[in-house]
């Protein structure tokens, strides 16, 4: 089974001031790392260019709502976003999605994408997400963390004119 974790992010956005963010912890290992690795394969068996990152961690109040509330997000109903576009900070904008199965005694995070350049599009630039692996957790350990996320997400982010 694998091992998903919380950390508390604080990210400054110029004239919005500082906002709290979850990092996602998968085995260890940052999840920015993880996906990094796997866009890159991605985009060699797929078509189009590479031009960076361009995620931040998810806001830790809206990932809490979406994973232990189930709160859907509009622009991609059946996932849910765990980064989101790092220059205007939007989920709908260039978001990084997963689909989450939940089970009696575990969880399962699979079908890893940005559907904005998944073979959805196939009139565009496309990458092949189909090299994201799939996540198994066990449902405590899963729940616990959501328990740890609930608590980050529970720390007021500090406005522009807070500071």
């Amino acid at each position: 089974m694998d091992i998903i974790e919380f950390r508390r992010m604080a990210i400054f956005i110029e004239n919005f001031g500082e906002h709290i963010h979850a990092e996602i912890i998968i085995n260890g290992k940052p999840f920015a790392e993880i996906a990094k690795e796997f866009e890159r394969l991605a985009i060699e068996r797929g078509r189009g260019k590479y031009n960076g990152f361009e995620y931040v961690y998810e806001y830790a109040s809206a990932l809490y709502e979406s994973l232990a509330n189930d709160k859907r997000c509009d622009e991609n109903p059946e996932q849910k976003p765990l980064m989101i576009c790092s220059g205007c900070h939007e989920a709908g904008c260039w978001g990084l999605y997963v689909t989450v199965d939940v089970e009696d005694n575990e969880i399962i995070w699979h079908d890893i994408n940005n559907y904005h350049l998944s073979r959805n599009c196939p009139d565009r630039n496309w990458w092949d997400y189909s090299v994201f692996p799939s996540y198994r957790f066990n449902r405590a350990q899963y729940d616990s963390a959501l328990e740890q996320l609930k608590q980050i997400a529970s720390e007021p982010n500090r406005g522009w004119y807070e500071r």
